[in-house]
């Protein structure tokens, strides 16, 4: 009868949306595992988000010299590089998606210290040192509080290690 009771229970709750139920050889009711698990769709992948032709949805770096800093990007990252320091030293800047008009995308945010940074890649071609096939499809102006760099973008090189990317610093 204390079955009966509990099967009744478990079907009840079912029928409720509480999800499927099993009775265990203890007689208690553990939540089962959905039949079609496997079937469960996967997450979409981010929208595109495209300046002019270039993709903003992969691993970018913004570089310049004179003073020398690298910013590299990613979707959910964003660490600033100063090379004209003694020890330089990665610093994570709190990731925003950036708006995009016309041919301009403006990350605008700020750093862990709380100075407002706003990032402006131009799809603009740019070469800030070296030989033409050196060329960057962006252009890039960084400002850090009252500082700006100014430099060029495109994507990451693909012969360097992604570990400083991993920062999920947000708001």
């Amino acid at each position: 009868m204390m079955r009966l009771a509990l099967l009744a229970i478990t079907l009840t709750l079912s029928a409720c949306g509480g999800g499927s139920m099993v009775v265990n050889a203890d007689n208690a009711a553990t939540p089962a595992e959905p039949a079609n698990a496997a079937n469960v769709a996967a997450p979409a992948p981010a929208p595109s988000v495209k300046l002019g032709d270039f993709e903003l949805n992969q691993l970018i770096r913004a570089f310049g010299t004179e003073p020398f800093w690298t910013l590299d990007l990613g979707p959910g990252d964003m660490i600033f590089t100063d090379n004209a320091v003694e020890t330089p030293k990665p610093e994570p800047f709190y990731w925003v998606a950036p708006v995009v008009a016309g041919d301009t995308a403006t990350y605008t945010t700020k750093n862990v210290a709380g100075d407002p940074v706003v990032l402006v890649l131009t799809r603009k071609d740019c070469l800030e040192v070296g030989e033409p096939e050196d060329t960057q499809p962006l252009t890039a102006k960084l400002t850090i509080g009252t500082k700006v760099r100014t430099g060029c973008a495109g994507p990451k090189p693909k012969d360097e290690p992604d570990e400083e990317m991993e920062n999920t610093t947000t708001p």
